[in-house]
C-alpha cells in the first residue's frame, strides 16, 4: 500500500513513523489560492513530507482483510437521474473497521457517497436500509428526485 504526498511522490505505508495532526494551509495555486488541509508524516528514514488530509483518510482504509463478493453483487448509483450499476468483485475490511466494495477500479472507498449493493438475491440495502427488489430501489429514488406535489 502507498500514499501520497502533496509533491506527487508515493511511498510506501510501512515507511510511516507517525503522522503529525491536521492543519489549515493556504495553497497558491497562481491565480487562486485555497485552504487545503494538511498532515505531516514523518517516515522511518527520519524524512517528514506533507500529505493532503484525503490520504490520511485513504490510509485507514486500507485493506486488512479480503474477501471474494457473491457473483451477481452490484454498487447501484443514481445519479443526474440514471442508474448506474458497478460490479463487486470482493470487499474489503479496513483499518477503521469499515467494511468497503471492491470494484475494478479498487476499494470503493468514497466515504461522501453512501453505496447501495444489489445483492444476487435482488434486494437492494445500504447499512441502515433495505429493499425488496431492484424495482423497489428504484422507484424509492425517483420519489427522492421528483416528489409528488403534496395536496393541500
Amino acid at each position: 500500500m502507498f500514499f501520497e504526498s502533496i509533491d506527487g511522490i508515493r511511498y510506501p505505508s510501512r515507511l510511516i513513523v507517525k503522522i503529525g495532526p491536521a492543519r489549515e494551509v493556504a495553497i497558491n495555486f497562481g491565480k487562486t489560492v485555497e485552504d487545503r488541509t494538511l498532515h505531516s508524516v514523518e517516515l522511518s528514514n527520519g524524512d517528514a513530507v506533507e500529505v493532503h488530509a484525503y490520504q490520511i483518510a485513504n490510509l485507514v482504509r486500507q485493506p486488512t482483510a479480503a474477501f471474494t463478493a457473491a457473483t451477481g453483487t452490484y454498487i447501484v448509483t443514481w445519479s443526474d437521474n440514471e442508474i448506474s450499476k458497478t460490479p463487486v468483485i470482493g470487499w474489503s475490511i479496513s483499518e477503521d473497521g469499515g467494511v468497503y466494495p471492491v470494484t475494478m477500479n479498487g476499494v470503493n472507498s468514497d466515504l461522501d457517497q453512501l453505496f447501495h449493493v444489489l445483492l444476487p438475491s435482488g434486494d437492494v440495502a445500504t447499512f441502515d436500509e433495505e429493499w425488496a427488489s431492484f424495482d423497489d430501489w428504484r422507484n424509492h429514488q425517483f420519489s427522492k428526485a421528483f416528489p409528488t406535489p403534496s395536496k393541500r
